[in-house]
């Protein structure tokens, strides 16, 4: 197996209008799958692919983890912490890693640019990177 590709990125985003969380959420679990899907490898990921979205507006944060293409991991500031789902999002830094075996890190920076500019993001309108 070749050596790990590393990849990681920061990237401010202002959301072209003041979305709830939970919508911010469910683009960020398919914002990762689209990154997954191209490097999986029979449905795994030969790595991780690990997302911190940090909420501007608050010390809020969403961090989803993937390793297999049949669930993204999601987790919150903290379990105790009540979080409202409908509070609205209108800025956010995503901090981005990417460490799979079998790619270039080339490859994996064409991945991400790629799910960057999906046409289901500009589509919604929802983000602005």
């Amino acid at each position: 197996m070749n050596k790990a590709a590393v990849f990681s990125q920061s990237i401010p985003v202002s959301v072209a209008r003041p979305i709830k969380r939970s919508d911010v959420e469910a683009v960020l679990k398919k914002f990762l799958l689209s990154i997954g899907q191209p490097l999986s490898n029979n449905g795994v990921i030969l790595g991780h692919i690990k997302l911190l979205a940090k909420l501007a507006a608050s010390e809020d944060y969403i961090f989803l983890s993937l390793t297999r293409m049949d669930r993204v991991d999601v987790k919150t500031m903290s379990e105790d912490a009540v979080v409202d789902a409908g509070s609205l999002i209108r800025e956010l830094v995503l901090e981005l890693n990417v460490l799979v075996f079998g790619h270039s890190k080339e490859a994996v920076m064409k991945v991400v640019q790629k799910s960057l500019a999906d046409a289901e993001f500009k589509a919604h309108n929802l983000f602005r990177p």
